[in-house]
């Protein structure tokens, strides 16, 4: 993988988990949103899990092309019967998720272990 997120695999209650912890502080300009994307797109093909996980611990800051890719994501998953749960959020990143009433359509969990957790 690049240097946006690091990637492993967990054992979850339901098989594979796949955890990605974000490493950059901000995901606002289109390098940093494309660079996570393509890294999350890639992790997301490369394994056989029914949960991804993001872990957005770091992260302080989000634009709107972030959550489209999130959103992508998402889809991406659920097409081929998996799921996506967030966990870590900040504040700053709550409040952008509800602004844009993102929160109503994700899973949000306050860490990786709560987001794994049945």
């Amino acid at each position: 993988m690049g240097c946006c997120i690091n990637c492993e695999v967990r054992e979850g209650p339901k098989g594979e988990v796949g955890l990605a912890t974000v490493l950059l502080p901000q995901l606002v300009t289109v390098p940093e949103v494309s660079g996570f994307g393509e890294e999350a797109l890639s992790f997301a093909d490369g394994g056989d899990f029914k949960m991804m996980v993001l872990d957005l611990a770091k992260v302080e800051r989000v634009s709107s092309p972030f959550f489209g890719i999130v959103l992508r994501l998402s889809k991406h998953l659920a097409e081929r019967g998996a799921e996506l749960r967030l966990c870590g959020l900040r504040k700053a990143v709550v409040l952008a998720l509800q602004a844009c009433m993102m929160d109503k359509l994700l899973q949000i969990y306050e860490d990786a272990e709560a987001a794994i957790a049945p």
